[in-house]
Order: C-alpha cells, then sequence, then structure tokens
C-alpha cells in the first residue's frame, strides 16, 4: 500500500499540533515530516522564552489543545483551571501531545522532524500530478528535496520588520537589540535606562524580565502609548445583536463599557464571521482607526503580570510615552538616543525592538516569497497572510484556483479570518486540517 506523504512547514505550535493531530486521526500509512530548524518543535517565537515569569495570556481551562478534551492542559499540568501556566511549560505539553500521538499511532503512521528551513515549494500544475504520481516538491535550504502529496504552511508569526527610521548602523550598533526572542540576549542587559520601541504584548515580557533581572529602568515609547489591559474574573457575556459594520460593534461595544470583558468574550465568537463581511473600505477602517485599541482588549496579559507592571508603573520604574517616533541614532558605543515627530530627545543605555509580529516580514519571508513570486499564491486581504479558502485553509493561486495539496494553518490565514492566531482557533483548525488530510485518498 503506498504511503502518503505529508510535509508541514514550521514546528511551532500550529505545526506540531497538526502533527499530534493527523498522526492521532489517520487510519493509512502516512508519512508526516515537520520541517523546521529548531532543535525543539513546539516553541516558535511565542513558546521559546525560558524566563519562568513568562507565562500564556490566557487562563489553563482554555488552553487544551484537543477539542474533545477541555481539562486536557489542566490535568496534565496539575494546575488550577484558572492559573496562567508558563509557556515554556506549555511547550512541553505540546511535546507530550506530540509524544503521545506517536506512540498511539496506527500501524504504518510515522513522524519525522527534519531540522531546516523550506527554501521552495512546487506545485506545477496547480493541484495535478508531479512526475512519477508527486503533487508537491518542497525544497530545503540544506539541498534535501521531499515530495509531498500534501504541504502545510505552518510558518506561525514573523520576526518584527526593522523601522525605516532605524539605519543599518543603528541596527549593527551593540545595546540596539532588534530581536528580542534571540536567546540570552536581554540578559546583556545589566542596569540603566532601556528604552522600547512598541509596549504592546513583547514589550511586557520584555520589561518584566527586564525590570526582574535587573535595577534598570524601562521606557516604552509608542504612538498610541496604550498597554494591554489583564485579565479579571469576567461573567457570562452579553448576547450579540446583528451586526455588519465596523461602527455598529463599535458602538456595541461602547454600550457595554462597564462590562468590556464580557463583550469582547463575546464578540469572539462571531470576530471571523464580521471580518469576512466586511467591505475591503472597511477592513481598511478598522486597521487604519481600531485595530490598536481591539488588541489591548481582546489580547489581554495574566492579572499577575497585570498587577506588576502597575506596581512598576507607579515606583516609577516603567514609563510609558506616547509619540510617534521619527528617529533612532547613536551617541556612542553604550548609548543611543530616540527623536520624536515633535523634536523631544530620550537618551537611553539600551534600545529594544518591540513592535511584535509582522505581516509585512512574514510575506518577505520563505517560503512565502517563492510561492507568491511564481503565483501559487497571493497575499491576503490587507496584506496579511495568504489568500486561501477560509473553511480548510487550501491556498488559493493567483488565478483563483484552490489549491488541494497545499493548506495554511494560524498566523498565514490572517487576512482571511482576522482571528486566527489563539489558541482556541488554532486548536479548531488542527483539529478540522488533521480531519481532512487523515481522510485524503491518493
Amino acid at each position: 500500500m503506498k504511503i502518503r506523504r505529508v510535509v508541514i512547514v514550521g514546528g511551532g505550535a500550529s505545526g506540531t499540533l497538526l502533527a499530534a493531530q493527523v498522526m492521532r486521526k489517520s487510519l493509512l500509512p502516512t508519512h508526516v515530516t515537520v520541517i523546521d530548524p529548531r532543535q525543539r518543535l513546539g516553541e516558535g517565537v511565542a513558546y521559546s522564552t525560558t524566563f519562568k515569569e513568562h507565562v500564556l495570556n490566557v487562563r489553563a481551562k482554555s488552553m487544551s489543545v484537543l477539542v474533545d478534551d477541555p481539562d486536557h492542559l489542566v490535568k496534565w499540568a496539575n494546575v488550577d483551571r484558572d492559573a496562567f501556566v508558563p509557556r515554556s511549560l506549555f511547550a512541553q505539553y505540546l511535546r507530550h501531545v506530540l509524544d503521545d500521538a506517536q506512540h498511539s499511532a496506527a500501524r504504518g503512521v510515522v513522524f519525522d522532524h527534519v531540522r531546516s528551513t523550506v527554501v521552495n515549494i512546487d506545485e506545477s500544475g496547480r493541484g495535478e500530478r508531479l512526475g512519477g504520481g508527486v503533487r508537491a516538491q518542497v525544497r530545503c535550504s540544506n539541498g534535501q528535496t521531499f515530495n509531498a502529496d500534501i504541504v502545510v504552511l505552518a510558518t506561525g508569526n514573523a520576526k518584527p520588520l526593522r523601522p525605516k527610521w532605524v539605519s543599518e548602523d543603528v541596527a549593527l550598533h551593540p545595546r540596539f537589540i532588534a530581536d528580542p526572542w534571540n536567546p540570552g540576549v536581554l540578559s546583556q542587559i545589566q542596569d540603566g535606562t532601556v528604552i522600547t520601541i512598541g509596549t504592546g504584548l513583547t514589550f511586557v515580557d520584555v520589561a518584566v524580565q527586564v525590570l526582574q533581572m535587573s535595577p534598570a529602568t524601562v521606557i516604552g515609547v509608542s504612538r498610541h502609548g496604550l498597554l494591554p489591559t489583564h485579565h479579571t474574573h469576567v461573567e457570562h457575556p452579553p448576547t450579540l445583536p446583528n451586526m455588519s459594520t465596523p461602527r455598529e460593534v463599535l458602538h456595541w461595544l461602547r454600550s457595554n463599557r462597564s462590562h468590556w470583558r464580557e463583550a469582547v468574550n463575546g464578540l469572539r465568537t462571531r470576530t471571523q464571521e464580521l471580518w469576512m463581511n466586511f467591505t475591503d473600505a472597511q477592513q481598511r477602517q478598522f486597521l487604519r482607526h481600531a485595530m490598536r485599541y481591539w488588541e489591548i482588549h481582546r489580547h489581554r496579559i495574566a492579572t499577575n503580570v497585570g498587577i506588576e507592571i502597575d506596581n512598576y508603573l507607579a515606583s516609577g520604574r516603567m514609563q510609558i510615552v506616547k509619540a510617534k517616533i521619527s528617529g533612532v541614532s547613536a551617541i556612542s558605543p553604550s548609548s543611543l538616543k530616540i527623536v520624536t515627530s515633535d523634536g523631544a530627545v530620550i537618551v537611553g543605555d539600551w534600545v529594544v525592538l518591540c513592535t511584535g509580529p509582522s505581516d509585512a516580514d512574514a510575506l518577505l519571508q520563505a517560503p512565502l516569497c517563492s510561492l507568491i513570486a511564481s503565483g501559487q499564491a497571493v497575499a491576503g486581504p490587507q496584506g496579511m497572510g495568504v489568500r486561501c479558502d477560509p473553511q480548510s485553509g487550501a491556498l488559493i493561486d493567483a488565478d483563483g484556483i484552490v489549491s488541494n495539496s497545499i493548506f495554511t494553518i494560524g498566523p498565514p490565514r490572517r487576512g482571511v479570518l482576522w482571528e486566527t492566531t489563539a489558541m482556541p482557533e488554532i486548536q479548531g483548525q488542527a483539529d478540522q486540517l488533521g480531519e481532512l488530510i487523515s481522510r485524503w485518498r491518493m
């Protein structure tokens, strides 16, 4: 019997969970290959941190990766359902789920992890078989080539894109940290003033680690000067009315201002539907005027982390500056300065880029860039992710043809679905796509 070949590009949370689901559900001989350069799967950008105070932004009761077992994480970690567990522990949990799927897989279902980076995917004929019955070929940076029946793009979030006003000379400065997730890079900071560009979730992680590990002070600078809100106990969400435009959604949220957490939680069940029904102009309107406000209310931080941030602000060790940055320059080998659009100057000993994932940069990275260049893929709505079928995640090419061999999961679906980067959405996508792949016949 012929072996079905599945190649998953990316071994972060999305790719690891999908690999586990394919193995759990497949009854026919299947070879699952995850291609990711990291030594350990299940980490990616989000869960690669080893700092124990970097915890999940969602309670354990909502972070099971198995649809049929909502308390799976709670039982595995032996924690309270309302606990916010360390992200490094969640990465271990993902690997446990993968290992368990391997051990319980049906006969003929095998798995391997190839430590490399995919540079090109060729689906010649747009779904027709290539020579020798091959549907797609995946080429890696190490020279290896894999024939595949199904390829899944689980590329995750891209690193922050360096702003245009940060010159290459500044980017090479020893005190400019472009990637705060580079292992050990924040441990260089022993004291002094740390300026961060951005005040979102990445800022919170950087600030908490720096302030706990050193006597430094942190100044967060961003255009809106807004910090993520934090979780509290919430009641049941209110009933959602019929809404179809950003203006109607905003009006409803404002009418529930005293219970905004419940309102935002309730809206989550309709977010993808609303986004897909917005016109192109309405999507652009939302991104231009409301996105930052949505993010700080939708993507909340753990309760104890929020309290810690409040304490740092009250003590003066943390400051938030609302300003548009126009430039960064070096003063000396041990200091830099930020200049704002109104001419203000902020001097610091370190500058850390905390702008978060970049949708634009994601499309410039392999293999998405080569897929777009060949017409096998096109950028998704508003330049986010790639165009794909909203239900299956199947890639849609430049001619509008839906692929039957290249699929997406997680962040690459962002432009189509908007809400697709949190674990509940990824969990559902992995379950559905795993089922589809398990039933796929050659």
